[in-house]
């Protein structure tokens, strides 16, 4: 795991941009998973469009139960920052979350799309510390997890409650991670997620590519 201290979410995503050279020059990327939120939402809208492939299967690690026209949609999120990236896929690179239906059935085509393209590990993964501690759509208490692999709650911290995600121990398993925890609200979180007591520390496997973007003003 290495730590890298930013000033904020821009210097976060640059931070981050550096290190993709390298990681895209050394090693095939065949798949990506993206968090929504403010770092999912700027890593997408200023990724270098050189790496997104024909060959690039793009994902999302997690979505809330609403229509696609609200604004909390994170797949919409993405979309438009892949827009604003000059990043043109087809529909087949996209591999989102059914919306508009019931978690089961969103679950089952999550499931039978990874076997399909052949995914045990996501190559790179975008996460987000949340206030709380929970990564992506996984918060501490999910009321369904299917395989270690997907979960769906509807008692989520914050709203929209109705959330569906691969889950922290899946997503702490693929190949290289970039892992932010910006903003003095999230500092308890961070610390607790380190020291092993936030409610996905021991998921963390320490021989994965880990890159955490910590602020800078945490003690």
């Amino acid at each position: 795991m290495k730590i890298i201290d930013v000033k904020n979410i821009d210097e976060a995503v640059n931070a981050a941009k550096n290190i993709l050279h390298e990681i895209f020059d050394l090693k095939s990327i065949n798949n990506i998973a993206f968090t929504g939120g403010r770092f999912g939402a700027s890593i997408v809208s200023s990724f270098d469009p050189r790496y997104i492939t024909k060959n690039i299967q793009i994902f999302q690690t997690d979505e809330r139960f609403v229509e696609y026209d609200d604004e909390a949609c994170i797949q919409r999120s993405l979309k438009r920052s892949l827009s604003e990236s000059g990043i043109n896929l087809d529909p087949d690179q996209l591999n989102f979350f059914k919306l508009g239906t019931t978690y089961i059935e969103s679950i089952d085509s999550m499931t039978d799309l990874l076997e399909q393209k052949q995914i045990n590990v996501f190559d790179l993964v975008f996460l987000s510390l949340g206030e709380d501690g929970h990564l992506a759509g996984d918060f501490k208490n999910c009321d369904v997890t299917i395989d270690n692999k997907i979960c769906y709650t509807e008692n989520a911290n914050k709203p929209p409650n109705k959330r569906i995600s691969y889950t922290a121990s899946w997503l702490l398993n693929s190949d290289h991670i970039f892992l932010a925890a910006v903003g003095k609200e999230k500092e308890k979180a961070f610390d607790d997620f380190l020291c092993g007591k936030g409610i996905h520390s021991a998921k963390i496997n320490y021989d994965k590519n880990i890159i955490v973007l910590k602020d800078k003003n945490f003690k």
